[in-house]
């Protein structure tokens, strides 16, 4: 089934490639249509760049979008960058991908809701809602760049969009940030909206029997808490604040082999949570009552809020903050600010990490020219707002990089490959362990069945095949992850019921990551480094 829904969508992209979804095809002469209705532009939407003298970018007259005029009132024109695109292909394609899956044959559809389609979850996702969107970048005097990026939803935002939280308010950081703040992070916790539509759209794709499960279960009062998960999603609607402050004058290590890390103070706000809060209240006294727990806990009230907002020493009274801050709104639903401490620290620690790791030469080249690339960039803090708008979402940022749509395409997909090569890679690696790991319990079993009937282990191990202990001798080789040879098991056949059950039985040979499965007399099977194999071996 994932195979044909895959073609489906290759197949969908590719035809709206071809027939350009989004564009009206010519009429036929001799047909008329009635006339779309017109879209109110608001007032002040047409840039200033319009509505200069001659020697101004020329607008068309037939054919102007008003979309455009409403994306561009929030852009910048005449920078080094500008793009804009309207979004009616999205829907486009879902219509098309709902027609091709309706031509499947039934069997193609099995195992989908009888009303399945790829419009109901296009909507829940609040695709529709995105008329248009476009983003500007402007190279600022101190060579950083203003970029600005803005989503039109004129009907409103549904879906994933609502996530964005209510009407943009004073950003927290420049009330409550201390001065000398390294990492400022703000965001919203806004489900009520999006819970309503995506709760009700998921039962309407469920059959009736897990439907009525589903909605006694997001209906029961959770244990200790006494509140529903329906009732944690309709009623949340927070603003969370974190503030951090590097100290380089106090180290820790996450582990033995990891490199030091700055000890960081911390602040975290959470705004329009407190009804929640005073319910799992009783549950964090008693976590941090925990003795190995690293942290003290203490009630202080509303004094400890007081003397914050109290502080002379605010971030917004940052040397720098003029620069980072500028041209950004000081009204916003999330921020992010990272100071040219944390990014020097952070390429500093990147470059510490890759330098213990055992890499190739090319590797290592590779990372050290990725090192130098950062190290300009982080000579200045970074800066970017979101800010709902009555007719949209802007993101603004003061950052080294020219945040367009392209450079943005591209960071994604590096940090998407970023991301996926090293799952993958530990995926497949994990896979292959766990492969040796039921390979080893099997034969750890055979050998048990050998040795109730004969009373001792046998001489070799492919005697657990010719005794019909083992079906085959699949499971009687590793495979080495690097030349992908099959080797045998280390076996241990000098064993008897006398001997600790902490004996080793069975060992593989060292696979990924210098590991070594092992097997032991009492039957457990668990990975372990060579250091700790060698150690047993004494």
């Amino acid at each position: 089934m994932r195979y044909n829904l895959l073609r489906l969508v290759t197949t969908g992209f590719a035809l709206l490639i071809l027939t350009q979804c989004d564009e009206k095809r010519p009429q036929a002469p001799g047909t008329a249509t009635a006339p779309a209705p017109a879209t109110a532009v608001p007032a002040g939407a047409v840039p200033a760049a319009v509505k200069s003298a001659s020697g101004s970018p020329a607008l068309v007259t037939d054919g102007l979008s008003p979309a455009f005029l409403a994306v561009a009132s929030h852009l910048e024109l005449g920078g080094r960058d500008f793009s804009y695109n309207e979004a009616g292909g999205t829907m486009a394609l879902a219509g098309l991908l709902d027609r091709i899956m309706q031509a499947l044959p039934v069997t193609e559809r099995k195992g989908l809701p009888a009303d399945f389609t790829v419009t109901k979850v296009f909507q829940m996702l609040g695709l529709d809602c995105i008329t248009a969107a476009g983003s500007s970048v402007r190279r600022r005097a101190d060579h950083d760049y203003h970029s600005r990026a803005f989503v039109y939803t004129p009907g409103g935002r549904k879906g994933l969009v609502t996530l964005s939280g209510n009407a943009a308010a004073k950003l927290m950081l420049l009330d409550l940030a201390p001065q000398e703040t390294d990492l400022a992070l703000e965001f919203p916790l806004y489900l009520k909206g999006f819970s309503r539509e995506v709760l009700a759209m998921a039962a309407d794709f469920m059959p009736a029997a897990d439907k009525t499960q589903f909605e006694a279960q997001i209906s029961q009062p959770l244990p200790q808490v006494g509140v529903s998960i329906r009732e944690i999603l309709e009623k949340t609607d927070a603003r969370v604040g974190i503030y951090l402050k590097l100290d380089p004058s106090r180290k820790m290590k996450i582990s033995p082999d990891a490199p030091e890390l700055p000890l960081m103070d911390g602040l975290i706000v959470i705004e329009r949570l407190g009804w929640l809060v005073e319910k799992v209240k009783p549950q964090i006294v008693q976590m941090f009552a925990d003795p190995q727990v690293p942290a003290t806990l203490t009630d202080e009230g509303p004094a400890l809020l007081d003397s914050v907002i109290a502080a002379k020493d605010k971030f917004s009274q940052r040397t720098d903050f003029a620069e980072v801050w500028r041209d950004l709104p000081s009204e916003g639903n999330a921020c992010l600010f990272a100071s040219p401490r944390l990014l020097q620290t952070a390429g500093k620690l990147i470059g510490e990490a890759m330098k213990a790791s055992k890499q190739s030469t090319g590797d290592a080249a590779m990372v050290a020219l990725i090192v130098d690339w950062f190290k300009p960039l982080s000579a200045r803090g970074h800066a970017v707002v979101m800010a709902n708008h009555a007719d949209g979402v802007l993101m603004a940022s003061n950052t080294s990089i020219p945040m367009n749509s392209s450079i943005t395409a591209l960071t994604a997909a590096g940090v998407l490959a970023g991301i996926a090569v090293p799952v993958l890679t530990r995926t497949q690696v994990k896979a292959e362990q766990m492969k040796e790991f039921s390979d080893a319990n099997q034969v750890i079993s055979a050998l048990e069945l050998y040795a109730l009937e004969h009373h001792k282990y046998p001489a070799e191990l492919s005697d657990l095949v010719k005794e019909k202990a083992l079906q085959n001798d699949s499971a009687l080789f590793v495979t080495d992850p690097a030349t992908k040879e099959r080797k045998p098991w280390f076996y241990n056949n000098k064993l008897s019921d006398s001997d600790p059950g902490t004996e080793v039985l069975l060992a593989s040979p060292p696979l990924a990551g210098g590991k070594r499965i092992v097997g032991f007399h009492d039957g457990n099977v668990r990975t372990m480094s060579e250091d700790e194999f060698k150690a047993l071996q004494k």
